[in-house]
């Protein structure tokens, strides 16, 4: 299963930021080991290409001596290393399809890393940016509670205001009427009474 169907079954499943986390520590695990194979089949290339130019200096070095033993006029010595080099140039030719072959192999598959690190990567991006998000919309949230409470506090010490403002204008008006006094007095009998 790829990495996108990975993340699709892991939102799918509604799991938590835990969940995430150990995903991409699994990821970048599975990325890390990648690397070690990248750097062997790197190396084991570079080891192939030492080989391939070994086997290239020995046939030269046999048609060398090939023709210096013909110089020599020594027949025998002359065929001798003429085989060596036909058997190395064989071997140099077998060689370079296998050596071109795996440098194919290693390209790709450091293509198929290279893609791999890059939706890790986009992922934890994307991971940090929608925890920023989060994290925005959270102190939003909080400074929109705070605003709110202050706007009740306000309207509470309004309506208080509006409440007192109604009481002193009843009072006022009981003042005008004349009765007001005639009731305070009343009041005051009573209480000295009890």
């Amino acid at each position: 299963m790829g990495v996108f169907g990975r993340l699709k079954r892991l939102f799918q499943s509604g799991s938590s930021e835990e969940s995430f986390e150990t995903y991409m520590e699994s990821a970048n695990e599975r990325l890390r080991e990648f690397a070690v194979a990248m750097s062997r089949a790197e190396s084991g290339l570079v080891s192939a290409k030492e080989r391939l130019r070994s086997v290239e200096k020995q046939a030269a070095s046999c048609r060398q001596q090939a023709e210096h033993a013909a110089q020599r006029q020594d027949a025998e010595t002359a065929r001798l290393f003429l085989e060596r080099e036909l058997v190395n140039k064989n071997l140099l030719a077998s060689m370079l399809k296998d050596v071109s072959q795996l440098e194919a192999s290693v390209m790709a598959t450091k293509e198929r890393y290279m893609r791999f690190k890059t939706i890790v990567e986009e992922a934890g991006a994307k991971r940090d940016l929608l925890l920023m998000r989060q994290a925005g919309a959270a102190a939003e949230w909080e400074v929109n509670k705070v605003i709110s409470g202050q706007q009740l506090n306000a309207e509470f010490e309004r309506q208080k205001n509006e409440a007192v403002l109604a009481e002193a204008r009843l009072e006022a008006a009981e003042i005008s009427r004349g009765d007001y006094l005639d009731r305070e007095i009343e009041k005051l009998h009573r209480n000295k009474t009890d």
